[in-house]
């Protein structure tokens, strides 16, 4: 399960090395993330005015830049079966939200902290620790759907529209702006950057918490409209509130970008009670790959398998498969084959189509080097579910050690043009040419997996190399120089 923890190859650039690229100085930050004053309770019209400042094509491109960056820094996790549940979780969600563009970008970071957050273009991201400590798919969601407001009302947007006479109006400047906010808080990150205006620092204080409660109703709507519980919410805040009061250690850093104050959960509560009662409906598939993630985010397993054992005793009914599946997974991880053959021989006898037991089944005989009967397996799961994304890149890595690695390459290469935004993809395309000694093709699979993460110069050095090999194809060779311009002018715009 390690092989999808993903990080860039090469030494990825800081968050202090990216700012000094930019030259944007803290002031400079500052002013350009002070906050816009809201007069009434009433929501901003969001027209064609704010486009003026920041356009959504130029939100999305900054969206781009900064999915990037973000991987650029971070490990993140790259499981397809993960990535397509909170791809289509976001998906669901967006669809019910006024956001003007329904293209979520989801990813997932691995990191046991209990955060998320949302940026310029539809890009959201959520911590492995989110997962663990949401308890069901509708708390999940309240996280996805108040992100999401975040997006639909562009937050960040107005900020730029509020500082419209300052001179941070380059791309670099707003990408570094968001970074710092992102990365070191709104509130905590304000106040590091201007400790000596008190009273600048306390309008941005009241802003950000202006900003928290539209995200709340509007997310809360969001939730409703998409068949969630809106009580979900209000569960959650109350979560963070007990575990910030009583761990005895940092607040979750969820709380720091997200303040939850007691204002804010009597304000959830009475909007709540707007709402009919009803019952919901709990999702398995949440549990499942809230397991899954556990076991690939561990870093011991032997001390998660004694607690899943322990904790599959006295479990409701999707918990209790979520964790089976989950020590399934374990045991097939620690190489106990027959105690996650057993499991796994139970989940699909209850369930035999469904992709989550069929891929770690085959993920079993996997990892049991018996690459024929896992070959099998996914050639029959592929017909219950032609051309899914996990079963298929399995399929692919399956094929590799299986010596049939024209066919894989095959496999990737379809998968790259409907799954181009992933480095995993990418990657394994790479790896597969580089063991036909397809130096070509290597060099420019790694191109778009070094441009994915955000490494623009080691994205052109390795066209660069691809250019002489493809000297006697006029066409390809044409396409690699204008991918080169194309990836040099980004690098140019977004510096200062």
């Amino acid at each position: 399960m390690k092989r999808f923890i993903l990080q860039n190859d090469s030494q990825p650039i800081t968050f202090q090395t990216f700012f000094r690229k930019a030259k944007c100085t803290a002031i400079g930050i500052y002013l350009f993330l002070s906050p816009i004053s809201l007069q009434s309770d009433e929501l901003p019209l969001l027209n064609d005015s704010l486009s003026g400042f920041v356009s959504h094509e130029q939100e999305k491109q900054i969206g781009n830049i900064l999915i990037r960056q973000v991987r650029a820094q971070l490990p993140t996790v790259s499981d397809p079966l993960s990535s397509e549940y909170l791809q289509s979780l976001s998906y669901q969600l967006a669809e019910n939200s006024t956001l003007f563009s329904k293209d979520i970008k989801a990813l997932i970071i691995k990191d046991t902290s209990i955060n998320a957050f949302a940026m310029p273009g539809g890009i959201i991201a959520v911590n492995t620790g989110l997962f663990r400590y949401a308890e069901s798919e509708d708390e999940l969601s309240a996280v996805l759907s108040h992100e999401i407001a975040h997006l639909s009302q562009r937050h960040f947007a107005r900020m730029v529209a509020e500082q419209r006479n300052q001179q941070i109006t380059s791309m670099g400047a707003y990408i570094a702006s968001v970074l710092v906010l992102l990365t070191v808080g709104t509130e905590p990150g304000i106040g590091a950057m201007a400790a000596t205006q008190a009273a600048a620092e306390q309008s941005a204080l009241a802003y950000s918490r202006k900003n928290e409660q539209e995200a709340d109703r509007i997310g809360m709507q969001t939730l409703v409209d998409a068949g969630k519980d809106p009580n979900a919410m209000i569960t959650f805040f109350l979560k963070l509130q007990n575990a910030d009061k009583f761990s005895g250690e940092q607040a979750p850093e969820y709380m720091l970008t997200h303040p939850v104050t007691d204002s804010r959960i009597a304000d959830t509560r009475t909007r709540i009670s707007e709402y009919p009662k009803k019952k919901y409906q709990d999702e398995l598939e949440f549990h499942l790959i809230k397991n899954r993630l556990t076991v690939i985010e561990s870093d011991n397993l032997d001390t998660l398998i004694q607690k899943l054992e322990h904790s599959v005793k006295k479990s409701t009914e999707f918990q209790l498969k979520g964790e089976l599946y989950g020590l399934a997974i374990a045991y097939t991880e620690r190489k106990q084959f027959k105690s996650a053959q057993r499991i796994l021989e139970k989940l699909l006898k209850d369930d035999s189509s469904r992709i989550d037991f069929l891929l770690a089944n085959a993920e079993l005989y996997y990892e049991m080097d018996d690459f024929n009967k896992a070959k099998s397996l996914l050639e029959e799961a592929l017909e219950l579910h032609p051309d899914n994304y996990p079963l298929s890149m399995l399929y692919a890595e399956t094929l590799i050690r299986n010596k049939q690695i024209p066919d894989a390459i095959y496999l990737l290469q379809n998968m790259t043009v409907t799954h181009h935004e992933e480095p995993y993809v990418w990657r394994r395309l790479a790896e597969a040419h580089g063991l036909l000694g397809h130096r070509l093709d290597v060099y420019l699979a790694k191109a778009e997996y070094f441009y994915l993460y955000g490494l623009n110069e080691q994205a052109s050095a390795q066209l660069k190399f691809a250019l002489p090999l493809s000297s006697g194809n006029f066409q390809l060779n044409s396409k690699i120089q204008e991918r080169i311009k194309q990836i040099e002018q980004e690098e140019n715009e977004i510096r200062i």
